[in-house]
């Protein structure tokens, strides 16, 4: 399409619209004579329309596990970190989270929790912190392997129930 409409635009100081249109509408039939496709997979002949954004079950509770923690800051985990209440530089885990759904398993599930680094070393949290819920529920803090309830609201999104 391209080199087509350069080589038009070489033989001529100004195109119209409508030579324009029909340059385009000759491209498309020759890639629909040839097959070619979008290699991302756009089909406008073969969409459906979507509700939602999460790709988990609305409104439910879920089993999931926790497979991995990665240790950083805020800023490390937070793409939006404009929408953060708190500091973006605050040590931070952020849990990945399996979630086994009945006919498939889901390993992109995350959740960020943020902690205190102590005078010696320590994670320091407090009881009504994220972590400390988090400990109160599940009777420790999270650790690889670690069961939890996944709670997910009206579009499937979903995060660790903590309470």
């Amino acid at each position: 399409m391209k080199n087509s409409y350069s080589a038009y635009r070489k033989s001529q100081e100004n195109i119209d619209l409508d030579t324009w249109v029909g340059i385009l509408n000759e491209t498309q039939v020759k890639r629909m004579e040839t097959n070619e496709t979008n290699t991302q997979g756009y089909n406008p002949e073969n969409a459906v329309e979507t509700k939602g954004g999460g790709n988990l079950t609305p409104d439910s509770i879920l089993d999931a596990v926790v497979i991995g923690i990665e240790d950083g800051t805020v800023k490390d985990f937070v793409n939006n970190t404009e929408k953060w209440e708190g500091s973006v530089d605050a040590p931070a885990i952020n849990l990945q989270i399996e979630v086994q759904l009945p006919d498939k398993v889901l390993e992109n599930t995350t959740q960020v929790f943020t902690y205190r680094k102590g005078d010696n070393g320590e994670t320091a949290y407090h009881p009504t912190s994220n972590l400390g819920k988090f400990k109160a529920k599940y009777g420790t803090l999270p650790k690889a392997g670690t069961p939890v309830k996944i709670i997910t609201d009206s579009s499937g999104f979903g995060k660790v129930k903590l309470d």
